[in-house]
């Protein structure tokens, strides 16, 4: 058949495990720079209780009275842990 071009069995299991790694080996590459070009893409910060508070004014769940008021308790509250964090430094420059 086809002059001397046909192919035998081992001809195709070659040619089937050739096929098959490299559609591995290309699947195995999209994955890889798929999740190195999410690794530099910050995700937004969005848990953050200011943005989620922000978050809520803009969709009209609070008043900008109660923004206020809560994002001032919000902030009160993160003082006293990075007074504690600039206490901790200065004694250990010391």
């Amino acid at each position: 058949m086809m002059n001397g071009w046909d192919m035998t069995g081992w001809g195709w299991v070659w040619m089937t495990a050739m096929m098959g790694g490299g559609l591995l080996l290309a699947a195995l590459v999209v994955l890889l720079v798929a999740r190195r070009s999410n690794e530099g893409v910050p995700s937004g910060d969005n848990g953050a209780p200011e943005t989620i508070l922000a978050r809520r004014l803009a969709r009209g769940e609070i008043d900008e009275a109660a923004y206020q008021q809560r994002l001032r308790a919000l902030r009160e509250r993160d003082l006293p842990r990075e007074g504690k964090r600039d206490d901790l430094a200065q004694r250990t420059h010391r």
